[in-house]
């Protein structure tokens, strides 16, 4: 029997206690406190012990960041990142994604190929940078196809052992009511499949930032990365620390822009469990 308590808590049609909600706020507010105070103490540090050599100050590295800002400089930089980042991340995904569904629908395909495979995903990506260097040049082509090759991986995998997964045993009794392959595939093998898809996509994504700026590192005309480097070369620490905190906003938008996409294709489960 609810208690009165319990009963206070929860509204009509909500699972869950309407608390979680205003946790979360305090969740959030608790973060942003914890951010200030980082960097408080990191300016407090840096006046009291002179050390802007080594580590700058919150705020050297907001000036530099809103000066970039005013000039184009972080937009044009951010533009290139960005085009690399999402543009292998589609083509890598997309490779990724059908390859491993065909390998893992197709069991003697994939028993063929998978060991073939696998030793190319043990490989170090970053040691083929040079060797896409040498074949697209230094622009944007290198970038897209190492960030391609990172993801290709991650997606395939994960693909792969989602297909892998599906109840064969269903797919025998829709087979016998009636149901073409087609459908199989539609209502059976690509739901199964796409949860997992959907996580390797989630895990790739952070792959597919790192393979954009690594590639800029090593070489490049612009690009986040490209300034970093080029901050690390003449020793400017706030440089290399605005960079680096543009970095992590912009990884956290993506993220956050990835976990809504998943919540929304995979919407379907959160009806299942409602019903």
């Amino acid at each position: 029997m609810t208690t009165t308590t319990e009963a206070a808590t929860r509204q009509p049609g909500v699972t869950g206690p309407v608390l979680g909600r205003s946790t979360g706020w305090t969740t959030l507010g608790l973060q942003l406190t914890a951010i200030v105070v980082l960097l408080l103490v990191w300016q407090l540090v840096a006046d009291t012990f002179d050390t802007d050599f080594w580590t700058s100050s919150p705020l050297d590295i907001g000036e530099l960041i809103w000066s970039w800002a005013r000039t184009g400089t972080l937009w044009d930089a951010l533009a290139v990142t960005m085009a690399e980042t999402l543009g292998g991340f589609v083509l890598g995904a997309a490779a990724g994604s059908v390859v491993g569904f065909v390998l893992g629908w197709y069991r003697i395909l994939g028993d063929v190929f998978e060991p073939i495979i696998m030793p190319f995903y043990a490989l170090p990506k970053v040691a083929l940078a040079p060797l896409f260097v040498l074949l697209f040049g230094i622009g944007i082509s290198a970038k897209v196809m190492l960030v391609a090759l990172m993801v290709f991986f991650i997606t395939f995998f994960t693909t792969f052992k989602g297909t892998r997964g599906v109840d064969r045993d269903l797919i025998v009794l829709a087979r016998m009511m009636g149901a073409s392959r087609v459908d199989t595939w539609r209502s059976i093998a690509l739901p199964h499949a796409s949860v997992w898809m959907l996580s390797g996509l989630r895990l790739a994504l952070p792959s597919a930032f790192h393979g954009a700026v690594v590639g800029e590192f090593i070489a490049a005309s612009a690009g986040i990365g490209f300034l970093i480097r080029k901050s690390t070369a003449t020793f400017n620490t706030t440089g290399v620390f605005a960079g680096v905190l543009v970095l992590l906003v912009v990884a956290s938008l993506l993220l956050a822009g990835m976990k809504r996409v998943e919540r929304f294709l995979l919407r379907w489960q959160n009806a299942g469990d409602n019903g």
